[in-house]
């Protein structure tokens, strides 16, 4: 797979492969992939796709060679706007040689020109996601979200033909295909025949305007920080662009983003990475909505989880021990708002929502210890066996102290009452800071899990989550320490595993989020350390002896060096040159052949964030 760019109006979204687009989705944002746009599989068609320099618009110049030449022919281009403010994404083209595109969907591709005003397009269909139709494993959208798309042409032609599983548009010329959504029909048709009546020009007008309003506002912010550093750095500069406008892109009307193509979900610890970017590169404005969904989608289902629905709809990602990590991901994101801002009016607003997160929490304790959430970066990712998750994890249980000293902090700089905190909060900190080093130090280093907190926590017979064999996700059985099974699993034996890992990535969180560890002169050691390895054998700290990499070791790495004074120019370079040609990070990287070699989901909001937040800080140090 290669790179990916989103193009979204916050209630519908396309992912982009070059010229194809591999996902029309919306509305809402948590909803099945509706269509498809793509090019006959024959190489035929090549493109060179980059995005408008300061806007959010992507051109893709075509070409194609046909079976019978030598040479390629220049065909014209496509042109990809995505309108927010009037929520429709429109593919304008000008062709001097016919191009044939497939739009095709696993649901039903219904003609409705007849339903359009006469004479304002020269065919028009609707798709309807049934209620049912699955968002993410089996969890129902919950809706008929529909999706219309009209064609126009002001020139040449465009011939339409049904073929299995959808229609085959043969364009020429100039014209437009417009692409609308609706959490129903209605809304979805209305939608699609004002996007006609408007026409492309107002919307190219609307999109550029308000992404140099965008831009200008994030510019402004980092200036009020002292943190206006691209101007030294043109890659810098275009690598935030990238980020921002992508990241825009994945955040929804409901102010849930989306964890990238392979995802339709809004995960509170990857909102919590671009949370802290977005606060980095400029944009108040996004980063308070993420906590505004929070805030949203508690007050609607008294809840949140691992990862929640976008949308009218009550979708709930459960995954193992969601009072853990995730609790501590909220709570540091409030702070870190109040703290860029100053917004204490809307901090108290979220106090409830801490103070919730927090008692949440607090049960999970045992020997100052917090257990893994089973869809942490490290289990998910195959770097840990998934049976240590009732173990202690050095990870979370920096979160949970930093999370804790920091809602304190607020407290008490800003005037709120600390009876509004859980009862214990302070005292259950304390006692897990000062056990922290006897827990998870061992031989001048630090280990990410500790087998004895399983020993001290009755584990519960039953769990949502992870198949112990990964076979399945749902409802499953304890049938061993840490090893839960689904009933297809059922007599399999399972091994409980005490060794005691050493992850980089995980010690490197805690600088991240404010928790100190031994001082500046032990990081400065181990960030020596791990800088000396990465310039001998090119590999980054993951894991010491592996080669998988998660993709936002760059963004904790660069952090890092800002906080204990490290100079890591190389990494930085290291770092600006893994983006992908969408000019963004990836979920994962190997580089057992030597060299970084993406995988995983691409167009992520997270590592790109995170990414650039430790890149900014860096410079700004």
């Amino acid at each position: 797979m290669g790179a990916v760019h989103a193009l979204g109006t916050g209630r519908i979204l396309v992912y982009g492969q070059g010229p194809e687009w591999m996902q029309m989705i919306g509305a809402p944002y948590s909803c099945p992939t509706m269509a498809e746009l793509r090019f006959a599989d024959d190489g035929e068609i090549c493109a060179v796709s980059e995005r408008a320099a300061g806007a959010s618009d992507w051109v893709h110049m075509l070409s194609k060679k046909p079976k019978n030449r030598s040479t390629r022919i220049e065909c014209g281009m496509f042109h990809d706007i995505a309108c927010r403010s009037r929520h429709v994404i429109l593919r304008c083209w000008q062709l001097d040689v016919p191009v044939t595109v497939y739009l095709s969907s696993a649901y039903d591709i219904n003609d409705i020109t007849a339903l359009m005003d006469k004479g304002s397009c020269d065919a028009a269909f609707a798709v309807t996601v049934p209620h049912h139709a699955p968002v993410y494993n089996d969890y129902p959208v919950g809706i008929p979200s529909s999706m219309t798309i009209g064609i126009r042409c002001e020139s040449g032609n465009c011939s339409i033909e049904r073929i299995p599983g959808g229609l085959a548009l043969t364009l020429s010329g100039v014209g437009a295909l417009y692409v609308c959504g609706g959490e129903h029909f209605p809304s979805a048709h209305a939608s699609l025949a004002a996007a006609l009546r408007d026409g492309v020009s107002l919307h190219l007008s609307l999109q550029r305007e308000a992404d140099a309003a965008y831009l200008a506002a994030c510019s402004e912010n980092r200036k009020r920080m002292g943190r206006d550093t691209s101007a030294a750095n043109e890659t810098v500069s275009t690598a935030m662009e990238d980020v921002l406008f992508a990241i825009r892109a994945q955040q929804s009307e409901q102010g849930g983003v989306m964890a990238g193509h392979a995802y339709h979900l809004a995960y509170v610890r990857d909102q919590y990475g671009v949370l802290r970017g977005l606060l980095a590169m400029g944009d108040y404005d996004g980063a308070r909505a993420i906590l505004q969904y929070y805030l949203d989608v508690e007050a609607r289902y008294g809840e949140l989880h691992n990862a929640q629905g976008m949308g009218p709809s009550r979708i709930f990602h459960i995954h193992e021990n969601d009072n853990t990590e995730i609790t501590s991901y909220l709570v540091l994101g409030c702070v870190d708002y109040l703290r860029a801002t100053g917004d204490s009016t809307f901090f108290a607003r979220c106090l409830g929502l801490c103070a919730r997160a927090m008692q949440r929490s607090l049960p999970e304790l045992s020997g100052g210890m917090m257990p893994f959430n089973g869809d942490e970066t490290y289990i998910a990712g195959g770097l840990l066996p998934r049976s240590v998750i009732e173990q202690g994890s050095l990870e979370a249980t920096a979160l949970f102290i930093a999370a804790a000293e920091q809602l304190e902090w607020a407290c008490a700089a800003y005037g709120f009452p600390s009876d509004l905190l859980p009862a214990g909060l302070h005292d259950s900190r304390l006692s897990a800071e000062l056990a922290f080093d006897a827990n998870f130090a061992r031989r001048g280093g630090y280990v990410v899990n500790a087998p004895r907190r399983a020993a001290l926590h009755a584990q519960p017979p039953y769990r949502h989550g992870v198949c112990y064999f990964g076979d399945s996700f749902g409802w499953l059985r304890a049938v061993d320490r840490g090893c839960y099974v689904c009933p297809r699993c059922a007599g399999k034996p399972v091994s409980p595993d005490d060794t005691e890992y050493c992850l980089h990535s995980a010690y490197l969180t805690l600088p991240y989020v404010g928790f100190s560890l031994g001082g500046k002169p032990q990081l400065q050691q181990t960030l020596n350390r791990m800088l000396s390895v990465y310039r001998s054998t090119g590999k980054l700290p993951s894991a010491p002896h592996g080669s998988r990499i998660v993709g936002y070791d760059f963004g904790f790495l660069l952090y890092a060096a800002a906080v204990a004074d490290v100079d890591a120019d190389d990494l930085l370079s290291a770092a600006l040159a893994a983006r992908d040609e969408a000019g963004m990070w990836v979920e994962y990287y190997d580089a057992a052949a030597g060299t970084l070699q993406p995988s995983g989901t691409r167009c992520r909001p997270w590592e790109s964030a995170v990414n650039m937040d430790g890149i900014l800080a860096y410079l700004a140090r």
